[in-house]
């Protein structure tokens, strides 16, 4: 008598086998260890990015870039026992949150500095996102997680993962002098989460075209009026990309 799931004659033990592995498995102690790990870095992202992280320090700048690299080798080594995403089957030990991590807490880093060209630094940082983006495709490939979800939710954050880390590199290891610019307020604004920005008037030799805008505290937003001359300080940049931090009155 041959029996289809077998392969071939009826064999007990090998359906038991097969229907043991349809049966959903019991959660792991390491499972549900990293599971509330991956939590607690995605609420401390989260955190970092809207409380601001004025200048942190190089040691945490190297963590949060090299990290994602770190989760994607140990995926590539250990298929087994290491997931770049949450595994369905609730055996692998995900490492989403410290990927999540480094991505969006970089963005809370100089809250009050711009990039003076902003072009440049999106295309630098979606190049080295694309990267890393690839590098976990592969370990998921090779692990055969599948999904659209995932893939979206990945290649989303890999590119702000690399525009995020390449500004926080650009400003937190420039040691360049300052050079400091009067120009004038051309207006004011609120973004997304009450963001207070001042926009100011072109300066020095950067594009006219441009419009300029910097992120500021509420006592400097409301000591600013359309018109009101105000100084900032540029700076060139550890990669290249020059940019300015928030103004102040000139004397």
């Amino acid at each position: 008598m041959e029996y289809q799931e077998t392969g071939g004659e009826f064999d007990a033990h090998r359906l038991m086998q097969l229907h043991l592995q349809l049966q959903p498995q019991p959660l792991t102690k390491a499972y549900v260890l990293a599971a509330g790990v991956n939590v607690v870095l995605s609420v401390a992202a989260l955190a970092v990015w809207v409380g601001g992280f004025v200048r942190p320090s190089v040691r945490i700048m190297a963590l949060e870039a090299g990290a994602p690299w770190v989760v994607v080798a140990a995926a590539l080594c250990f298929p087994n026992r290491c997931a770049v995403f949450f595994d369905r089957n609730c055996v692998r030990i995900p490492l989403f949150g410290i990927w999540f991590f480094c991505a969006v807490a970089p963005l809370g880093a100089f809250p009050h500095a711009s990039l003076v060209r902003l072009l440049p630094a999106l295309g630098l940082g979606s190049a080295a996102g694309a990267v890393l983006f690839a590098a976990a495709a592969i370990a998921r490939w090779r692990a055969r997680e599948g999904g659209p979800g995932p893939w979206a939710v990945l290649l989303l954050l890999s590119l702000v993962y690399g525009c995020a880390n390449l500004r926080q590199a650009n400003c937190g290891l420039d040691h360049s002098p300052a050079t400091v610019y009067k120009t004038v307020v051309s207006g004011k604004h609120t973004g997304r989460h009450a963001t207070l920005f001042l926009d100011l008037e072109p300066w020095g030799a950067n594009p006219t075209a441009k419009q300029y805008a910097v992120v500021v505290p509420r006592e400097t937003y409301d000591a600013f009026r359309e018109g009101s001359p105000v100084c900032v300080e540029q700076r060139e940049g550890a990669l290249g990309m020059a940019w300015y931090t928030a103004p102040w009155p000139c004397q």
